[in-house]
């Protein structure tokens, strides 16, 4: 005699049963996954590494994607399935990198991986590198947006220092990030990355220069510092300030603030040509034309005396 077949009511109900018995599985093993994510974190956390690893996270939803498919399943689902155990950065509304120029390509494709739902906000000293990175990133949905902060970290008060927002980027995230700044003491001004670029090889790339070769024509000169010292004015004090300041900074932000814009060259060559210039006034005995360059250099400086000093990092 031949087994009684279920009935299509009995047999959805085994169905669901089986699908409660299957949902309690997964929770079981979402929850171990997730009490090793939090064993990792410890672990990182006592041994002072970063939390977060992008290029670990992009490989997760990879792997999640490429197993789906190999079941014959959507790969959008292990994209989900990773966003669920692990992406609560891509939650955020605003995520702000501030890595080495160098770097900040490969954080900003890891992190492109991930695909946050937020504004990414990168704060490098130089963008034009970054452009076909940022530009295919954009394309890909991306929100990304650029701007400089023309100060360091130790800064505690904004008053008279300068933020520079990046036009390319969509205005109404643009207007997130300016909106973070808008209450306070700091001046906000917008450029294009060229012109933004073009600016900072001489307000960064030529006064850091300038102040390097400075230090290094003091060296040069064979007589020691602390000599030097005894008889400094008040113009020598104020300089050698600025030029120890500058020489006790990062030599890897220094050097790639001068190897990543491509302005660099014609500003060395600007500077070096000046120098030249005055030698040769001077050489020639002409205190006319000496007294013309000052006035000119007098009056070029004067067009900014009003809006007060500004500070790089």
């Amino acid at each position: 005699m031949r087994p009684r077949q279920p009935e299509p009511p009995e047999l959805l109900e085994q169905h669901r049963r089986d699908i409660e018995t299957l949902d309690r599985r997964i929770l079981h093993l979402v929850r171990e996954r997730l009490e090793l994510a939090r064993q990792i974190g410890e672990l990182k956390r006592s041994s002072g590494v970063p939390l977060r690893n992008f290029q670990v996270e992009a490989q997760v939803h990879r792997r999640f994607e490429d197993a789906c498919m190999n079941l014959g399943l959507d790969s959008e689902l292990g994209h989900d399935l990773a966003f669920f155990l692990i992406e609560r950065a891509a939650e955020a509304d605003l995520i702000v990198v501030a890595v080495p120029m160098g770097d900040m390509e490969n954080v900003l494709a890891e992190i492109a991986a991930v695909r946050p739902r937020g504004v990414v906000a990168e704060m490098c000293s130089l963008k034009g590198h970054l452009q076909p990175t940022m530009q295919r990133l954009r394309a890909n949905g991306l929100r990304l947006v650029s701007f400089h902060p023309m100060f360091g970290p130790d800064l505690r008060m904004l008053s008279g220092r300068t933020i520079v927002f990046c036009t390319d980027a969509d205005p109404g995230d643009l207007a997130l990030v300016r909106g973070l700044f808008a209450d306070t003491s700091a001046e906000l001004v917008e450029m294009d990355v060229a012109e933004h670029d073009r600016r900072i090889a001489l307000v960064l790339g030529l006064t850091h220069l300038s102040n390097l070769a400075y230090a290094r024509a003091l060296m040069g000169s064979r007589v020691r510092a602390e000599d030097l010292a005894q008889v400094a004015g008040e113009t020598y004090t104020k300089q050698l300030g600025t030029t120890r300041e500058v020489t006790a900074e990062n030599p890897e932000l220094y050097f790639q603030i001068q190897a990543l814009n491509p302005v660099t060259e014609e500003v060395a060559d600007g500077l070096m040509g000046a120098v030249r210039e005055w030698r040769e006034t001077v050489a020639a005995g002409d205190d006319d034309a000496f007294a013309r360059l000052m006035r000119e250099c007098r009056d070029y400086l004067a067009e900014s005396a009003d809006n007060g000093p500004g500070a790089g990092p």
